[in-house]
């Protein structure tokens, strides 16, 4: 039996992505696995599955700086997805050693209800995604406008608590993160994603949206 190297194993073992991505993925596994290396691999997963060069999709990424990262309670670093002035998708990298970590876990989805209560004024769609990531592993998640106060939370499979990390019940299974986007079951997760995002944007008008206006007209 031939074995192949690390590197050849790597490549082997994501078929389905392109060169560009199949080479963040094997830098991963041949250095300590930190969030911030995550950062160019998303950016180039979600400009691949948007096809931003062609479409009107674009990935806004807002990235921490390396000694802030070390700090405690600091949101984690962030993707933001426009189908032109709309918001459609919310994405946050965690360190992927947490990932086992009940509160850790919760503090994750604690930081993404925080980080889209801070950005409820741009949902103009009739849905927004978002997804928390711990390195590799993607927790999915959708907002729809029919709860009481607004966009309100229903995750595919089950319904997540979004409490504030107090240390008690974990209230943030790890079931949740079920789905490595490198492998093929993660990949198509993703694309099934994009797939809604894309039938939901199609119709809609090609020009930019105000936001004020359309506040005005739901209030």
């Amino acid at each position: 039996m031939t074995i192949l190297p690390r590197y050849f194993r790597a490549f082997r073992d994501v078929p389905e992505w392109p060169y560009g991505i199949r080479a963040k993925a094997v830098k991963l596994r041949l250095e300590d696995e930190d969030d911030y290396n995550y950062l160019g691999l998303y950016n180039a997963i979600l400009s691949h599955v948007f096809q931003t060069s062609t479409t009107p999709f674009s990935v806004t990424p807002s990235f921490l700086s390396p000694g802030r990262r070390t700090q405690v309670n600091v949101p984690p670093a962030t993707f933001l997805v426009y189908h032109r002035d709309r918001l459609v998708l919310i994405l946050q990298i965690n360190p992927p050693h947490r990932l086992q970590d009940p509160l850790a876990r919760q503090r994750a989805e604690w930081n993404l209800k925080e980080q889209i209560h801070a950005l409820r004024d741009q949902f103009v769609t009739s849905s927004v995604w978002a997804c928390t990531c711990f390195g590799k592993w993607a927790s999915y998640y959708e907002l729809s406008p029919g709860g009481p106060q607004g966009y309100e939370w229903a995750q595919w499979g089950s319904d997540p608590g979004f409490d504030k990390p107090d240390g008690g019940k974990d209230k943030s299974p790890l079931g949740r993160w079920d789905t490595n986007v490198l492998m093929p079951d993660g990949r198509k997760k993703l694309f099934e994603l994009v797939d809604k995002i894309r039938e939901m944007v199609d119709g809609l008008g090609d020009g930019e949206v105000d936001l004020e206006e359309w506040q005005d007209e739901e209030s």
